[in-house]
């Protein structure tokens, strides 16, 4: 969950931010962690 929060806090511009959370979001999708899609589709649609 650290490496997501530093996504923001690090990041120099909203663009850069994106592109890094996306990465993130990538990986942990691969990683299998069964609960991530639930709470994928939670935040896509709210």
């Amino acid at each position: 969950m650290q490496g997501l929060r530093n996504i923001f806090n690090q990041a120099k511009s909203i663009k850069i931010a994106h592109t890094r959370l996306a990465q993130w979001y990538n990986q942990v999708e691969k990683s299998g962690f069964k609960a991530f899609n639930t709470i994928a589709n939670t935040t896509q649609y709210n």
